[in-house]
């Protein structure tokens, strides 16, 4: 009745066809909009009051520094209005940004930030394994901190976390504030599990976050005798761009716990950060009515002149992003699309490669890496712009999980991350058209079922 996405229509009609019974119980569980329920509607009426209000002082305290920041825009035509206009994310100038490329080069940072933290501590995960290595380290931090009269907030996924309640009991003693993201074994949520909160915040007294792909496991961490290499990127982020990300994670934190904390001012303080690298946050979720961060990519790869980069773990797009992709390589734009060759699910992996021989046949360019599995989400454009984040190239982060990214449109930012896309490519193969029409009629078979129920994955 909503008259939304045919294509995801017939997905589920022939799930419900193919499985009667379990089609049904399939569509009860994930297929169900909740963006109409109350809860979710009123989260956006309040996300939208506060936003407002919060850009109106915002822009008052940087009004000095409105110049600057059109300046550096100023090549980027409309796209800057898009994303004020899509989900009221507004550029800033004042940061300074510094790229982390594995949890083995990630976590070692993180954990000496959260020992400077004086005044509160914002942590936000899809997944924290508690018993991983990494997951104690950061709790021993987290009761250290809070004894010492720091306030300290988890906000854990309740499905991607794993946390004991030994943990959990551990953490309050302490004085530390946990919540989980709609937890599934609560009969409010049990079937409305679908809607996840993928994003991975940390903010440490309003003045330094962390965003990105890398979780709080193990397995992220290369320097650990692990079974397979992981490639992720995450970023540590200083100056005005850190309000966002704590603005992000008091949104969540409310909707998680019908709870806030306030004065608000008391966690956005001002800062002496004067490099200038033109940053804007961007975040969404199943409340938006927009799906903004899609929205973000779309226009980006269409505004490309010479050079688009992508890489992704997940490569299931929409109708729109694949046909953005499409038509900018036929234009003469070299695409290059990076993505694993070893998946960490074989279904999702499947639906991913059945994409490839349209891209082939459209010049775009697609590569495996051969060295572990790559979960970086990050795009480049024209070598100036670039984004990194938490979304994927798929319905699921576009439409239905918390997500958030950092878009930066700065020259030199943009050409690191090039320079990453590059050294990973070294470590990848290239598909060749002819080879790809070669792969065995198995592959093919799976690849093409798998498809059928691509926009649900």
């Amino acid at each position: 009745m909503e008259n939304k996405n045919p294509l995801k229509t017939h997905s589920y009609l022939l799930i419900i066809l193919v499985l009667p019974g379990i089609g049904l119980f399939i569509y009860y569980f994930f297929g169900v909009n909740l963006r109409k329920e109350n809860l979710f509607v009123e989260k956006e009426k309040i996300e939208k009051t506060f936003i407002q209000k919060y850009l109106q002082n915002y822009q008052a305290k940087l009004e000095s520094k409105h110049e600057e920041i059109d300046e550096q825009l100023q090549s980027k035509g409309r796209l800057p209005f898009l994303f004020y206009n899509n989900s009221q994310s507004v550029f800033t100038i004042n940061n300074k940004i510094d790229y982390l490329f594995g949890g083995e080069n990630k976590y070692p940072v993180l954990l000496e930030e959260l020992k400077k933290a004086t005044h509160h501590i914002h942590i936000e995960y899809y997944i924290f394994y508690a018993k991983d290595e990494i997951g104690k380290a950061i709790i021993e931090i987290l009761c250290a901190k809070a004894q010492t009269g720091v306030e300290v907030r988890l906000l854990a996924d309740g499905f991607g976390s794993k946390i004991s309640r030994k943990y959990v009991n551990q953490l309050k003693a302490a004085g530390v504030e946990i919540c989980f993201f709609r937890p599934m074994w609560t009969p409010k949520y049990f079937t409305k599990s679908n809607y996840r909160d993928h994003r991975k915040i940390v903010v440490i007294d309003g003045k330094i976050g962390f965003v990105g792909g890398i979780n709080i496991a193990d397995y992220y961490d290369n320097s650990k005798k692990n079974k397979i290499y992981w490639a992720d990127l995450h970023a540590m982020i200083q100056g005005d761009a850190v309000l966002a990300l704590q603005l992000l994670f008091y949104s969540n934190w409310r909707f998680a716990t019908e709870k806030e904390f306030a004065p608000l001012e008391k966690y956005l303080p001002l800062h002496t950060i004067n490099t200038k690298t033109a940053l804007s946050i961007m975040g969404s979720n199943a409340s938006g009515k927009s799906p903004a961060i899609m929205d973000a990519y779309f226009s980006m790869i269409t505004t490309a002149v010479k050079e688009v980069l992508i890489t992704t773990p997940y490569f299931i797009p929409n109708e729109a992003i694949l046909k953005a992709i499409l038509v900018t390589a036929k234009s003469g734009v070299d695409v290059k699309i990076l993505l694993p060759k070893v998946s960490d699910g074989h279904m999702v992996q499947m639906a991913c490669l059945s994409y490839v021989e349209e891209l082939l046949l459209n010049n775009v360019r697609v590569f495996l890496f051969k060295k572990g599995m790559i979960h970086s989400k990050y795009m480049v454009v024209d070598s100036s712009m670039s984004t990194l984040g938490t979304a994927n190239l798929d319905e699921r982060s576009f439409n239905i999980n918390s997500e958030v990214n950092a878009f930066i449109f700065n020259e030199e930012k943009s050409l690191e991350l090039k320079k990453q896309f590059e050294s990973d490519l070294i470590l990848s193969e290239e598909i060749s058209l002819e080879s790809w029409i070669e792969r065995s009629g198995f592959e093919k078979l799976q690849q093409s079922i798998f498809r059928m129920v691509a926009p649900l994955l």
